[in-house]
């Protein structure tokens, strides 16, 4: 099963066993990213690291925008609500300039290997 799947089941069903279903990488990572929603409930933007499994944070960045717990901020406290997508844009941005920069990277050292392997 796909960590997107297991994920998606763990939001359908809302239970943490389930989470046990998650490798080490998965779990941490999930961790992390739960961490990172509290920051941004702030909000607050936080550091987003070349490290990080940019299209899984991505992934439940998402997810979180469009969690009841944000969604019914929108009503609850519009300036909030507000704040918080713009910082969870922010903090997708930066994931994405990751993501980017890595394609960039590929690119670069494919051409230099195809290069190299003229001369």
């Amino acid at each position: 099963m796909s960590y997107i799947s297991k994920l998606e089941w763990l939001d359908a069903l809302d239970s943490d066993y389930l989470k046990d279903t998650l490798d080490p990488a998965e779990r941490a990572t999930h961790d992390l990213i739960c961490e990172e929603h509290c920051l941004l409930l702030e909000p607050d933007n936080p550091k987003v690291e070349q490290w990080h499994l940019h299209n899984q944070h991505i992934f439940e960045h998402n997810l979180f925008r469009i969690s009841p717990e944000v969604r019914q901020l929108k009503y609850e406290n519009p300036e909030l609500y507000e704040a918080i997508q713009q910082a969870i844009d922010s903090h997708i941005m930066e994931h994405s300039r990751y993501i980017g920069e890595s394609v960039d990277q590929s690119i670069y050292q494919n051409a230099k290997a195809l290069l190299n392997s003229y001369s």
